[in-house]
C-alpha cells in the first residue's frame, strides 16, 4: 500500500513520510539493509525534519542535544544574534520588487507586488512568493500557512526551491526574545522556537479557542503557577513574559519525564495527566509506533509536527549548504 503512489508524484511532505515507514516496513520484516537504504536516500535528500530525523535515529545517529538545565546553557549563549534568517533572492519575476527587496525595503516589495498580482495565479510558486514576502513584514501567521500549502503542492521541486522552502518555513523572528527565556530557564533554545512555531507562528498576539494566549499559548492559570502571581491577558500577550514563563514550564515538564522529548512535548498540548496515561514499553522500543497511537488526533499531530520543528532548527545551519538530489 505505502509503495501504490510512485514517491516522485508526491510532494515533499508525504514523500518523507511514505519513505520512511517503507524503511519500517522492511525493518520490521528483517531487511534491515533494505531498510538503511531507504533511510540513507530520505536523509540525503529531504531538508531536516521529523520523519529524516527518525531515520538518522535508526540509522545509528540522530541524537537530541541535552534540552534542559545547567549543562545546556553555554550552548545557549554560544548562539549568534546575528544567525536570524539567511537573507536570499525574491525572484519575484518583477525587477522593481526584486530591489526593493534586496534594498530590504520589504513593506515597499510587499505592497508593491499586492498591488500588481495576479489574483487568478494560486500556484505554488506564488504561495511561495506570497509566504516570503508575508514573512519579510513579519505577518508569520499568514506567511507560514502560505508556505505549508506550497510545500503541499510542490511536486518533485529543485533542489535549491526545496531548500530554500523550508529554510523559509523555519523562520527566527524574536531571536533576543527567545535566546534570553532560554538562557534564563535552562531551556534549549530550539526548543521554544519548536513550540512556538506550532503554537502561535511566532504571532503574539494569537488567543486559542479555549484561552491559551501569546507566541507559546499558555493557559492564564499555567502561567499564574509559574509566575507564582496573577498574570493578566496583556502580560501573556507580551512576548518577552510569554516566552519566559512558557521556558519555565517546558523546564518543568522535561524534569518531570527526565527529559523525554515526546511526552514532554505531547504534555504540553495535552496535560501532563494524559500523557502519563499513554506510557507504555512501545514508547522506549518504537517511539514512532506509539506517538501514532495517541489517542487525541491534534496532539499525535503537534507531537510530531514539534519534534520535526525541533530537529529542523537544530539543523538549520546546514539546511543552505544540502542540495543533493
Amino acid at each position: 500500500w505505502l509503495s501504490a503512489i510512485p514517491a516522485a508524484q508526491l510532494p515533499d511532505p508525504l514523500r518523507a513520510r511514505q519513505q520512511f515507514w517503507l524503511g519500517m516496513c522492511a525493518d520490521k520484516l528483517g531487511d534491515s539493509d533494505k531498510a538503511n537504504r531507504i533511510w540513507e536516500r530520505l536523509t540525503r535528500q529531504q531538508p531536516p525534519g521529523y520523519y529524516t530525523w527518525r531515520a538518522e535515529v535508526r540509522r545509528g545517529s540522530g541524537s537530541l542535544p541535552v534540552l534542559s538545565g545547567d549543562s545546556m546553557a553555554s550552548a545557549a549563549e554560544a548562539v549568534s544574534l546575528n544567525s536570524g534568517q539567511t537573507w536570499s533572492p525574491l525572484e519575484s519575476g518583477n525587477p522593481l520588487i526584486d530591489q526593493l527587496w534586496r534594498l530590504g525595503l520589504t513593506q515597499e516589495a510587499w505592497e508593491t507586488w499586492r498591488s500588481e498580482e495576479d489574483k487568478t495565479d494560486r500556484s505554488p510558486q506564488k504561495l511561495l512568493l506570497e509566504g516570503r514576502l508575508r514573512l519579510g513584514v513579519h505577518d508569520h501567521w499568514t506567511g507560514l500557512s502560505r508556505l505549508w500549502k506550497a510545500s503541499l503542492r510542490l511536486i518533485s521541486p529543485a533542489c535549491s526551491t526545496r531548500f530554500l522552502l523550508h529554510s523559509s518555513l523555519h523562520p527566527q523572528p524574536l531571536l533576543p526574545v527567545f535566546l534570553n527565556a532560554s538562557q534564563q530557564e535552562n531551556v534549549r533554545l530550539e526548543l521554544l522556537q519548536a513550540i512556538a512555531r506550532q503554537e502561535s507562528r511566532f504571532s503574539p498576539g494569537v488567543a486559542s479557542p479555549v484561552g491559551a494566549l501569546g507566541l507559546l499559548q499558555l493557559m492564564p492559570a499555567t502561567a499564574a503557577e509559574m509566575a507564582g502571581e496573577r498574570i493578566s491577558a496583556d502580560d501573556l500577550r507580551e512576548p518577552g513574559r510569554n516566552a519566559v514563563l512558557g521556558a519555565r514550564y517546558l523546564g518543568d515538564l522535561l524534569n518531570l519525564w527526565q527529559s523525554n522529548p515526546w511526552l514532554t512535548v505531547a504534555s504540553y498540548n495535552a496535560g501532563p495527566g494524559a500523557a502519563a496515561s499513554w506510557v507504555s514499553p512501545e514508547l522506549k522500543q518504537d517511539p514512532e509506533l506509539w506517538v501514532e497511537r495517541i489517542p487525541y488526533p491534534e496532539t499525535r499531530l503537534y507531537t510530531k509536527k514539534v519534534l520535526g520543528n525541533l530537529w529542523a532548527y537544530l539543523n538549520r545551519a546546514s539546511t543552505t549548504a544540502r542540495c543533493t538530489e
